[in-house]
C-alpha cells in the first residue's frame, strides 16, 4: 500500500527519526521510479541515502525530513541517467567510441522490431526444414561485395585478431613492426592480444622504421604468422620508413607463410569520398595480395558491432574450424544488421541508409545553414548564439590526423561553460557537445537534420529554467 509523503514532515535528530526503508519505498512521489527501475533498484538506492544520512545524524549534523526527500529523488533522477539512453551526439566525433560508435538510425532500429520480435530463423534451414548454420547470408554478401574468396564473422575486431593469431601463430611466431604494437580503446594492448592468443612476437625494426629485411631475416622454421596492423588512433612523422602490405604478401608466398592485414577501422567505400584520406580500404587490402584482412563493423563500415575477417579460402576456413569461434560468434541481431548494412552497399543506397556514411559526406556548406537556423532559433528564445567553424573528426581510431571542416553553435550564456555542458548533458534527451575556449559548443557534423529541433529544445529549457 503506497504511503503519503508526509512521513519526511519531521527533523531528523536521530537515527531512529529516520523512516524505514520499506515505509520510504512505498510513498507516492517514490512509486515512478519503483514502477522504471523496480522496487530491488529502489530499494538499494534508498538504502544508500539512507546510510549517508545516519552517518550524517551520527556526526552531529541536522537533517530535516524534506531534505532526504530531495535527495532521494534527485539520486533516482540521476540513475535514469546510468542505463541505457538515446543522446544527441553534438561533439563533432562522428564515430564516438562512447557513444556507440557507428549510429544505428530510425529505420534500422524499427526493422529490428519487425523482423527479429518472437523467433527467428537464426540456424534453421527454412527450404531444408532442418538446422542451418549460422551467418551464412552475411558471408555470402561479403564475398560478394568484396570479390573475397571465403569470409568470417566474430563480436568485434579484437577478437578477429585473437581468432587468427590463435589459429597461425599458437606456441609459433607472429612477426610484426614494433611501430605497429598500437594500443587500442578502453586500455587493451595489441601486445597483450597477440600474447594471450599463445603467439610469440617476434618485433622486427624500431619504433619509427621498419625495411623489408627486417622482416625477411626474421621468418625462422617457427614462423607462424606475419601481421601488419594499421596505425588507426596515431601518427608516427619525420623520419619514417614502413613496408606496404603488398609486399608482405610477397614474402609470405615465396616462404609459404600466411599474412595478416588488420586495418582496424575499414571503409567499403573510398575513404576519400569521405573527407578521410590516410585509411586503407577494404579492396585496397584485399587487392595487395595479403592472406586474410579483418577489421570492425562498426566503424567506417557503418554497421553493428563485429569484427570481420576477409580472405583466401584455405585460410579462413581453417579460423573457422577453430574451436574459439563459437565462443566468439556474433548474435542474431549483430547478423540481422549486418545483412542490412551489406544490402545497402550492394544496392549502392549507402548514403541513405547507412547513417554513419551520410553524416560524414554532409557538405561543410550545409551545416553551415543548419547552424545559421539553429543560432537564429536560440536568439529568439532569449540564448545568445553564434555560428562557428569548427573541426570535426571521423573518430573510432581512424585518420588521427584527418581534419574534417564543419561547422557548429557557440552558446554564449552567463554561467560557467562547465556548467551548461553538465545541464545538457543530464536533460531528458542529453545533448553531449564540447567546450572550446571556454565556450560549449554544438558540432552539428555529428547531429541528424531532424535533431537540430530537439537541440533548440534542449538548450532552451535547460538554461531558460
Amino acid at each position: 500500500m503506497n504511503m503519503h509523503d508526509d512521513i519526511f514532515n519531521k527533523s531528523l535528530k536521530s537515527p531512529r527519526d529516520i523512516p524505514q526503508i520499506e515505509q520510504i519505498a512505498a510513498v507516492d512521489s517514490l512509486q515512478k521510479y519503483v514502477e522504471r527501475f523496480s522496487r530491488p533498484y529502489v530499494l538499494s538506492i534508498i538504502r544508500e541515502v539512507v546510510d549517508d544520512t545516519r552517518k550524517r545524524i551520527v556526526e552531529g549534523t541536522g537533517v530535516e525530513g524534506e531534505e532526504l526527500k530531495r535527495i532521494l529523488i534527485s539520486r533516482l533522477e540521476d540513475e535514469r541517467l546510468n542505463f541505457f539512453t538515446r543522446v544527441i551526439n553534438a561533439t563533432g566525433i562522428v564515430v564516438h567510441t562512447n557513444l556507440g560508435r557507428s549510429p544505428l538510425g530510425v529505420d534500422r532500429a524499427n526493422q529490428i522490431a519487425k523482423h527479429l520480435s518472437g523467433y527467428t530463423s537464426l540456424e534453421y534451414d527454412i527450404m531444408q526444414g532442418k538446422r542451418g548454420k549460422r551467418g551464412t547470408q552475411v558471408t555470402r554478401l561479403f564475398e560478394l561485395l568484396s570479390g573475397a574468396e571465403a569470409s568470417c564473422i566474430v563480436n568485434n575486431n579484437a577478437a578477429a585478431v585473437f581468432l587468427i593469431l590463435d589459429t597461425f601463430a599458437r606456441g609459433r611466431e607472429c612477426i610484426v613492426s614494433r611501430s605497429e604494437l598500437v594500443q587500442i580503446g578502453g586500455g587493451f594492448r595489441m601486445p597483450d592480444v597477440m600474447k594471450a592468443s599463445g603467439a610469440i612476437l617476434c618485433e622486427v625494426g624500431t619504433t619509427n622504421r621498419v625495411s623489408f629485411d627486417d622482416y625477411y631475416n626474421a621468418v625462422s622454421a617457427n614462423t607462424g604468422l606475419i601481421a601488419k596492423i594499421h596505425w588507426s588512433n596515431y601518427k608516427i612523422t619525420g623520419f619514417t620508413q614502413s613496408v606496404d602490405a603488398g609486399k608482405l604478401a610477397k614474402l609470405g608466398r615465396e616462404k609459404n607463410i600466411p599474412v595478416m592485414y588488420d586495418l582496424g577501422s575499414g571503409s567499403w567505400i573510398s575513404p576519400s569520398e569521405c573527407g578521410v584520406k590516410d585509411e586503407p580500404s577494404i579492396s585496397t587490402a584485399l587487392n595487395s595480395g595479403v592472406d586474410l584482412v579483418c577489421f570492425s563493423g562498426d566503424k567506417l563500415l557503418g554497421g553493428p558491432q563485429a569484427g570481420i575477417i576477409l580472405g583466401k579460402r584455405e585460410y579462413v576456413e581453417r579460423v573457422n574450424k577453430n574451436p574459439m569461434y563459437r565462443a566468439m560468434r556474433p548474435n542474431k541481431i549483430s547478423l540481422y544488421l549486418m545483412e542490412e548494412t551489406l544490402l545497402s552497399y550492394l544496392r549502392g543506397d549507402e548514403k541513405k541508409d547507412i547513417p554513419t556514411i551520410g553524416l560524414l559526406m554532409i557538405p561543410p556548406q550545409l551545416l553551415r545553414m543548419r547552424a545559421e537556423s539553429i543560432a537564429e532559433r536560440l536568439s529568439e528564445s532569449g540564448i545568445n548564439a553564434t555560428v562557428v567553424e569548427t573541426v570535426a573528426l571521423a573518430g573510432g581510431g581512424s585518420a588521427p590526423e584527418e581534419e574534417l571542416p564543419s561547422y557548429g553553435v557557440r552558446i554564449d550564456f552567463p554561467l560557467p561553460a562547465e556548467e551548461i555542458a553538465a545541464r545538457l548533458r543530464t536533460a531528458e534527451l542529453p545533448v553531449i557537445g564540447r567546450i572550446i575556449e571556454d565556450h560549449v559548443v554544438l558540432d552539428l557534423k555529428s547531429v541528424f537534420k531532424d535533431e537540430d529541433t530537439l537541440i533548440c529544445e534542449t538548450v532552451t529549457g535547460m538554461l531558460k529554467s
